[in-house]
């Protein structure tokens, strides 16, 4: 990751266990600091995870505060319990922040009909959230659209001056596809 993020935004990645690397980051949130307006692109099959469920029923919006991210379990084919869990991986992301829980925003990828797992999720988060205010103090970008490309999603800022309002555009991506 870069040392350069968009003023009002904080990333961080942290291990939860969902990968068996013991290194890998495999949980990560992107913090915005104030309410940001957003909207997303899913895929059009009736056929789709529960994060994407979880995070189209919330978008468009003006208020989303961050997106939770995990790497290793897909949280596909899971049903109702998936649906739970895509949820609780949301509130307890808006709980470090002391943000509205339908503030977050939830993507995975990896296996495909293996439940969450949510034992591993507190802790990792909790390392993660604890992540983005060390760095939210970093320096802003020198680009006007400054974009961070991970697990399936890309992450676009319109400015990069802490505005109310700040445009987020989340997309949903296949893979490892880049743009």
């Amino acid at each position: 990751m870069s040392d350069d993020v968009p003023l009002g935004w904080r990333f961080a990645g942290a291990h939860a266990g969902f990968k068996s690397n013991a290194e890998a980051l495999d949980l990560a949130l992107v913090v915005s600091d104030r309410p940001a307006a957003a909207v997303g692109m899913f895929t059009t099959n009736r056929v789709c995870a529960a994060p994407v469920q979880v995070s189209k029923s919330r978008l468009p919006s003006k208020s989303i505060r961050g997106v939770v991210v995990n790497s290793g379990n897909a949280n596909a084919c899971t049903g109702e319990q998936g649906l739970r869990d895509a949820e609780a991986m949301c509130r307890l992301a808006a709980a470090g922040i002391n943000a509205d829980e339908k503030s977050f925003l939830v993507c995975s990828t990896g296996v495909i009909g293996r439940p969450m797992g949510m034992e591993l999720v507190p802790t990792a988060t909790q390392a993660a959230i604890g992540k983005t205010r060390e760095n939210s103090r970093r320096r802003p970008c020198r680009d006007s659209r400054h974009s961070h490309h991970r697990h399936r999603f890309q992450i676009e800022s319109a400015s990069n001056r802490e505005l109310p309002g700040e445009r987020l555009r989340i997309r949903q991506r296949g893979g490892d596809d880049r743009p």
